[in-house]
């Protein structure tokens, strides 16, 4: 699973700037990252080829106020199993997908996962935004903030793991 992590000039000065191609491999030669108990960090130039929206799913998740994990409404309220409390509220966080392009003409699927990423993405529009749009049925809205910010160039940090999804 590749994820953006951060915006413009994450990481340290450690982190090497490579090609997706060359991400790809680094990641999938890394015996670590393949096992599966560590993931490995890159930065990545490229464009924004595409911000998938699927108006069936929401680009985004209701964490919790304290520790950001996904949580439930109940009628007591939001329910944080991570915390294993209720809150009143929970904050609106950014979940989705886009293709990312580099110099090379290599596109990937990069998940965005956060707000910090999300927004600047998405030009600096909060996730609770996206929120009231989605509430509201604003799917206009929603498909011309995706589209307005398609084919900008961006520098992200992007994560590398190996995730194993159960069925």
């Amino acid at each position: 699973m590749l994820s953006g992590e951060r915006g413009a000039g994450g990481g340290d000065d450690k982190t090497p700037y490579v090609q997706i191609a060359e991400m790809k491999t680094l990641a999938s030669e890394n015996e670590v990252v393949m096992s599966g108990e560590k993931a490995a960090y890159y930065k990545v130039t490229g464009s924004i080829v595409h911000i998938l929206n699927n108006e069936e799913r929401q680009n985004y998740y209701l964490a919790c106020q304290v520790c950001k994990k996904k949580v439930t409404e109940e009628p007591q309220g939001f329910n944080c199993l991570s915390c294993q409390k209720y809150f009143d509220g929970a904050v609106p966080t950014y979940n989705f997908s886009m293709i990312l392009s580099d110099a090379s003409g290599t596109g990937e699927y990069i998940s965005v996962l956060g707000d910090q990423v999300g927004d600047f993405v998405l030009g600096g529009t909060p996730a609770s935004d996206l929120h009231e749009m989605q509430q509201s049925g604003n799917i206009n809205g929603i498909k011309d903030l995706f589209t307005k910010n398609a084919f900008k160039q961006v520098t992200l940090l992007v994560r590398a793991r190996l995730d194993t999804m159960s069925q």
